[in-house]
């Protein structure tokens, strides 16, 4: 049988990966200085409908994107069986769902308290979206790769699709994070100060974060394509392929853009083990 993760690995994995912790370390520190220092602080059962605001960035960001971001980065950062990090994978996309439910709460609940509309903004609208399609990619997955499970062919198939739209549903979380700081700072009326610094630095090291996993994203668009329209049959994959028929498989241009994200057609094989 063929593992479900399949061995591709850029030289600049183990870098990167350190990299977007780091930026989330720091992200987070800004983001509690902020909701602390000049909010006044998170209190989702306060009276204050500005309190109970303030427990909706501070859940999107470090409870949703970050704990997303962390889900993903889980097969590469824990040292266990596949099995397990599998299980750590879904756990902390479920942790990820169940803080950002918590989350748009405290939004729906400060409206409500403010006597203010839903539903009414760009940000919303993003949000709202992102939410759902991250609760269906969530489901999906279980489904398909843990209960009730598909066939080893189908789960060669969708695995590197299912990759493909986690991150681009990271990235759309992040671009909603965005347009929010934008759109508080613009309601709050901030003047040029510590305040507006202090939030513009936040919302470039979200951004960052992001950007950290850049080449990953690059990388699994590569090889949903390949996975997807090559010739060769999953199940009877010869480990011993040669890495010069796997590159006729792949334009010169693909090839060329392997090349610069530092990816080789032989990472592409699939590695055999006992399940």
């Amino acid at each position: 049988m063929y593992s479900d993760r399949p061995r591709f690995q850029p030289t600049t994995t183990r870098p990167m990966t350190m990299l977007a912790h780091l930026f989330a370390v720091i992200a987070t520190i800004l983001l509690l200085v902020w909701l602390l220092r000049f909010r006044g602080g998170i209190n989702l059962e306060s009276d204050d409908s500005d309190l109970v605001f303030n427990a909706h960035p501070f859940l999107m960001v470090f409870g949703f994107i970050f704990m997303a971001g962390e889900a993903i980065m889980a097969y590469r950062m824990i040292p266990a069986e596949q099995n397990v990090q599998k299980f750590v994978h879904m756990a902390l996309h479920l942790v990820a769902i169940t803080l950002g439910i918590v989350g748009i709460y405290a939004v729906f609940k400060f409206h409500r308290m403010s006597e203010i509309d839903n539903m009414f903004s760009l940000h919303s609208w993003l949000g709202m979206i992102t939410f759902c399609l991250y609760g269906l990619q969530w489901l999906f997955g279980f489904l398909i790769f843990w209960f009730p499970r598909a066939s080893d062919v189908s789960r060669h198939r969708i695995r590197p699709w299912h990759m493909f739209f986690g991150r681009v549903l990271l990235y759309l979380a992040i671009v909603t994070a965005e347009t929010g700081l934008m759109e508080k700072a613009t309601l709050t009326q901030l003047e040029v100060g510590s305040e507006s610094r202090l939030m513009n630095f936040t919302g470039l090291f979200i951004l960052l974060f992001g950007l950290a996993k850049w080449p990953n994203l690059i990388q699994t668009i590569l090889v949903s394509i390949y996975t997807t329209f090559s010739l060769y049959k999953p199940a009877r994959l010869d480990d011993s392929l040669s890495s010069s028929s796997l590159s006729l498989g792949l334009s010169s241009s693909t090839r060329s853009i392997m090349a610069g994200t530092g990816i080789h057609p032989q990472q592409l094989q699939h590695s055999r083990i006992q399940t």
